[in-house]
């Protein structure tokens, strides 16, 4: 497995992937195909692979460079219930300072499947990871070869990280790390928990709110456009 890495290969079996699709909870028309959720079945020597990886990227470059800390998926001692606890404290300091607080509750859509692969190389070259490292990361990802069926004919994948891969939830949160520092940075106070963001804006008077908060969304649509990206409108309300 170190040979890999020091010489940037991934084998064929390695990248041949099983993909078997799961009817999302709660949905009203599952003839459409966004009502599936994707699952990648691989090899168990790649998600070995994978868990070193992990290791290295926590153990290294994040120790030096941290994600936000209102990133609250996919982090130790952080959950949706620890990001919910942070935007209702939020908004109870806004009641008691008798300000309007204003909340853009935001879907980004088909995270995992859509980030495309320049996009992640950008994000572990800012935590200044191992050039190495970073190469095996993205040739595995960009020579990945799907199979729907066991019939069908294989396909070349251009984007997207794996679902319910070892390392696809922490590559999204170092993508999207980028937009919550950068909202955080100008004052909007983000709260992000996998592909959801919570954006907070408290104010005196609604005009200034509401000034405030398209200022925010502004950033967040152009980040999106950015990384080829879309907000999901169906999942994202005020």
């Amino acid at each position: 497995m170190r040979a890999c890495l020091a010489l940037n290969y991934v084998p064929r079996g390695w990248r041949e992937v099983k993909v078997t699709f799961i009817p999302k909870p709660g949905k009203n028309n599952y003839t459409d195909p966004k009502s599936y959720r994707p699952i990648s079945l691989t090899s168990f020597l790649l998600k070995t692979m994978e868990r070193m990886c992990e290791r290295e990227l926590r153990g290294s470059a994040l120790m030096n460079l941290p994600l936000h800390d209102k990133q609250h998926a996919y982090s130790l001692g952080k959950s949706k219930e620890s990001a919910l606890h942070q935007v209702v404290t939020m908004i109870e300091e806004a009641i008691q300072n008798k300000e309007i607080c204003l909340g853009s509750f935001i879907d980004i859509e088909g995270a995992f499947d859509r980030t495309n692969f320049s996009s992640i190389k950008c994000a572990l070259s800012r935590h200044k990871v191992e050039p190495a490292l970073i190469d095996w990361i993205v040739n595995m990802l960009s020579t990945r070869i799907i199979k729907i069926a066991s019939e069908s004919q294989p396909i070349q994948i251009k984007k997207g990280c794996p679902h319910c891969e070892v390392l696809s939830p922490l590559l999204w949160n170092m993508v999207i790390n980028e937009l919550i520092s950068k909202l955080n940075t100008n004052h909007f106070y983000t709260v992000g928990c996998a592909d959801d963001l919570t954006i907070l804006v408290s104010g005196k008077t609604a005009s200034i709110v509401c000034d405030l908060t398209q200022a925010a969304l502004r950033i967040v649509e152009i980040w999106c456009r950015e990384y080829d990206l879309t907000v999901n409108p169906n999942k994202t309300v005020l």
